[in-house]
């Protein structure tokens, strides 16, 4: 980068993943912070879309890769699920030796995929739901499947896609009629299914940031969610998405995907939690960013079961970072702001910090 000339900065979002919307949005919020005093100061953003075929494009005119990278001095990647937040968009960018924000491939592969992320936290002695993984084909009969598990697996159940961020997919089983159902449904989004116990409680999401407000670990303010109570929906089983036209069975009260990324649910910030749970999460944070090897921030859900303790959920590498994200009324709780925030992030990247 020449002197005195501002810092470009691609904003990668979109892809060929079900949260392209959702990439859209994040992508969408991070432009706007950049775009206005006083990162607008120092920075220059460029829009780097990547449509649901993998086609990059930046002013509508497809580009390679390669092409939108050189453009570029570093990129914020807005991009969830698979493609963006699974490894292969990150190694992508370290083929060009281009800093980019957040987790690189291995430890992105590791936590969106949910089984395999679930193992690890057994190694490391962090509770999580008990699980099974299994393998339902677009066009396999569904009955014997739902028929085994019904036997073996108490009821009620989660189902979900094994790798998928915002919670896409999931539905909620109670029954045996359910489960049938659940099981094709949630088949539409990935052939590799985890069923997992359902549990109640207080769902908080919580994270880190490196080298954030004097300390080389910050924790994120835990923060407690829920729908707004106009929704009809209260809390139950700590997932912190599912569309509301995906998640179709998500019974009770909870905090699906429409609630989240509209901004339309309640939270507390800091959540009502005691010392030893929040020690809890502050432990399993930072053993799984260490062995995961996550880099710059990320949010962890957890659930609090008022009887079983804590229990970690899932681990989100690229969470969403639309103006009414958790990670955001986490850090408003303490006078942080967006802006901060990124500008941050963005100085870690490119090894300012």
């Amino acid at each position: 980068m020449t002197f005195g000339m501002k810092t470009k900065v691609g904003v990668l979002r979109g892809g060929p993943s079900q949260e392209y919307d959702i990439s859209l949005t994040t992508g969408k919020h991070i432009l706007s912070l950049l775009r206005k005093e006083p990162l607008c100061e120092e920075y220059e953003p460029v829009d780097i879309f990547v449509d649901r075929d993998s086609i990059w494009h930046i002013g509508g005119t497809p580009v390679s890769p390669e092409e939108a990278v050189s453009k570029v001095d570093v990129l914020f990647n807005a991009m969830h699920g698979a493609y963006g937040g699974d490894g292969r968009v990150q190694g992508i960018l370290d083929s060009f030796a281009k800093p980019y924000t957040g987790t690189k491939a291995l430890g992105s592969a590791m936590a969106l995929n949910k089984a395999l992320a679930k193992e690890h936290f057994k190694t490391l002695g962090i509770k999580s739901p008990y699980y099974k993984e299994i393998k339902v084909k677009v066009d396999e009969d569904v009955t014997p499947i739902a028929l085994n598990l019904f036997k073996s697996f108490p009821m009620p159940v989660i189902v979900k896609p094994r790798s998928s961020g915002s919670s896409l997919g999931i539905y909620v089983a109670h029954n045996f009629n359910e489960l049938m159902r659940a099981l094709e449904h949630t088949r539409g989004f990935s052939e590799e299914i985890v069923v997992e116990e359902y549990l109640t409680g207080k769902e908080i999401i919580s994270g880190f940031i490196e080298d954030f407000r004097g300390q080389e670990l910050y924790n994120t303010v835990p923060v407690q969610v829920k729908p707004n109570v106009s929704t009809g929906r209260g809390n139950n089983h700590g997932v912190s998405g599912g569309a509301n036209n995906v998640s179709s069975n998500l019974p009770g009260g909870h905090f699906d995907w429409a609630s989240k990324h509209s901004g339309i649910y309640n939270y507390e910030a800091p959540a009502m939690i005691t010392d030893e749970e929040k020690g809890i999460i502050e432990n399993a944070v930072k053993s799984i960013k260490e062995h995961f090897n996550l880099r710059h921030y990320g949010t962890f859900d957890f659930l609090i079961h008022p009887k079983r303790g804590v229990y970690l959920l899932e681990v989100n590498t690229q969470p969403s970072l639309q103006e009414e994200a958790t990670l955001f009324k986490s850090l408003s709780s303490v006078g942080v702001k967006a802006h901060e925030f990124l500008g941050h992030v963005l100085k870690l990247a490119m090894g300012k910090k």
